[in-house]
């Protein structure tokens, strides 16, 4: 288990499980592939997609949380077990991230319900 700093390299959107492979399946069906780094935390029952820096588009204070600047956050190593923490889809070794473009646009609609 390694601590990372969030905010210089890469931001998280940590979301509820359910929301969160909706979230992925809805970025899949925009046409943009869902290549970035996706963390499952079965204790807190979420999902964690690591992305490019940036501010969210949106208020997420009710339904994510935004790591970022001044946050950490606890990676098992891809190629170990880790009770409660482990990795849907293992970063790619070439630093591939989720772009906030992508993802506020479809997470919108998932939230407000429409």
């Amino acid at each position: 288990m390694t601590l990372l700093p969030a905010g210089r390299l890469w931001d998280a959107l940590a979301v509820p499980e359910m929301l969160g492979h909706s979230l992925l399946n809805a970025v899949a069906r925009n046409g943009q592939p869902a290549t970035g780094p996706v963390l499952r935390n079965s204790r807190r029952q979420e999902l964690v997609l690591l992305m490019t820096p940036g501010k969210p588009a949106m208020s997420l204070e009710r339904v994510a949380r935004h790591l970022t600047t001044g946050t950490w956050l606890a990676v098992p190593d891809p190629s170990r077990k880790v009770t409660g923490l482990s990795w849907l889809v293992p970063p790619d070794g070439h630093g591939t991230l989720f772009s906030p473009r992508d993802v506020y646009p479809v997470l919108t609609p998932l939230v407000s319900g429409k």
